[in-house]
């Protein structure tokens, strides 16, 4: 299920009206979905509009498809933010976890990472790991997008991230994650920019969220 489906173009212009929360916050209660508590509102407000901002690109067509909010299904997983399109001709939805952390702090476990989340310092799975994820998920869950050849790319957005804690989020422990999945912080947004035109410049001939929510 995906809650917010639009063009590039009505995003941003939802994100620079402020709308945007609002109209998410109402489909989840039309959808029947829990959460869109005031954290979330407050989360989708900020990390949104630094998406918006990555997009306004020329190269990237104004009619690309986005989503936001889907709820991957028989989970209760949902990806934060997706874009769709093409570059050569071929099909791609890049995947996009959004964190709102300032820092992070590697740990001895597995893929694992401590960070104040949820009012709290928790150890949680890296980002990367989470977008590479969810991106395994759609695939494995839906045969249409291996069937109609629809590559994922997943990636990490850590849009709040200090520059000084960069060691620990890509410490090596965790470089095939990052491999799978890069991480932009919140220097990288030319890098990031330039991670989602190279998979999406212009509309794809096909629905591909409709194929992705089928």
């Amino acid at each position: 299920m995906i809650v917010y489906s639009e063009t590039k173009k009505v995003f941003i212009n939802d994100v620079f009206n402020g709308e945007l929360p609002e109209i998410i916050e109402e489909k989840f209660k039309e959808f029947g979905i829990f959460g869109g508590g005031e954290a979330e509102v407050r989360s989708w407000r900020n990390s949104l509009r630094c998406v918006s901002e990555v997009i306004q690109d020329s190269r990237i067509d104004d009619d690309v498809q986005v989503a936001v909010e889907f709820q991957i299904p028989l989970t209760s997983k949902r990806v934060d933010f997706m874009i769709g399109g093409k570059t050569d001709e071929k099909d791609h939805v890049v995947v996009i976890e959004l964190k709102q952390w300032e820092k992070c702090f590697v740990t001895d476990k597995e893929d694992v990472v401590n960070a104040f989340t949820g009012g709290a310092n928790r150890d949680v799975v890296h980002p990367s790991h989470q977008a590479y994820s969810y991106a395994k998920l759609i695939e494995n869950f839906n045969e249409a997008v291996e069937e109609q050849h629809i590559e994922m790319n997943p990636c990490d957005y850590l849009h709040n991230y200090e520059s000084k804690y960069e060691d620990q989020i890509r410490d090596n422990r965790y470089q095939k994650l990052i491999d799978q999945a890069p991480v932009f912080l919140a220097k990288d947004n030319a890098k990031l920019r330039d991670f989602i035109a190279k998979y999406v410049s212009k509309r794809s001939e096909k629905n591909l969220f409709e194929i992705i929510d089928y």
